[in-house]
C-alpha cells in the first residue's frame, strides 16, 4: 500500500484468523488523511503469485481517509399526475452513500405550504418509501410540487437533492363522469386527456 501514489510504498502482512475465516491485516496510517492506493498479492504453497486487481501494480484499488465531503446519491422516477380520487400515493427512491444514508424525505408543495414527509427504508438499506397522504381541497387550479432531500451520516452533515434544482411539478386532475360515447378529430387541442412523459 502507498499513501505517495506508490512514490514509496510499505507491505502488510495477513494473517489467518481461524473464526472468521478470513485473511486480517491493519495499516498503520498514523493519522494520515488524503488517498490510500493498495493492492493485495498471494503466494501459493506451489510459488505462484497471485495478485488483486489481476494487473497490479499497474491497476490499484484505492480508498480516501478525511472529511467525508460527498453527498448521497438518489435516483427516482417522478411522480408527474394525482387523481382526485386518490387518498394518497407512495414515493420511493434509491439513495446511497459512501458512507452511510442519515435520513430520507419528501418536501412537498402545495400552493407553496410545505409539508416534509419522512421516507422509510423497506426492501434492502437503500431502497425508501412512504405513503404520502393528500390534503383537502385540492383542486385541477392547485400548485403542486416537491422533491426528495437525502441526509449521510457524516459529520458534515452532506445532503442531496432531487432534482438538483428546484421542485417536480405534479399535476392533479378530477376524474369526470362516464360517458357511453366519445367522438374527437384531434385536429384541435383539448383538455379531454391528461398525458405523462408522452411528447
Amino acid at each position: 500500500y502507498s499513501t505517495d501514489y506508490f512514490s514509496s510504498a510499505d507491505t502488510v502482512q495477513l494473517v489467518y484468523n481461524p473464526v472468521t475465516r478470513k485473511f486480517e491485516g491493519e495499516m498503520p496510517l498514523r493519522f494520515f488523511q488524503g488517498v490510500v492506493q493498495y493492492y493485495f498479492e498471494v503466494n501459493s504453497a506451489d510459488g505462484r503469485t497471485f495478485r488483486f486487481p489481476s494487473t497490479a501494480p499497474e491497476k490499484k484499488l484505492d480508498f480516501r481517509v478525511g472529511p467525508d465531503y460527498y453527498p448521497p446519491e438518489i435516483r427516482h422516477n417522478p411522480l408527474r399526475i394525482i387523481s382526485g380520487n386518490a387518498a394518497g400515493f407512495e414515493l420511493s427512491a434509491m439513495v446511497t452513500d459512501n458512507i452511510s444514508v442519515k435520513s430520507v424525505k419528501v418536501e412537498w408543495k402545495v400552493n407553496g405550504v410545505v409539508s416534509e414527509f419522512a421516507l422509510g427504508g423497506g426492501r434492502g438499506d437503500n431502497f425508501f418509501s412512504g405513503a404520502i397522504p393528500l390534503v383537502n381541497n385540492l383542486n385541477s387550479s392547485s400548485k403542486i410540487e416537491y422533491r426528495v432531500v437525502a441526509e449521510d451520516g457524516a459529520a458534515l452533515k452532506n445532503k442531496s437533492t432531487k432534482p438538483a434544482v428546484g421542485y417536480y411539478q405534479v399535476e392533479f386532475f378530477e376524474e369526470l363522469e362516464p360517458v357511453s360515447s366519445y367522438q374527437n378529430n384531434f385536429n384541435s387541442s383539448t383538455s379531454d386527456f391528461l398525458l405523462s412523459d408522452f411528447l
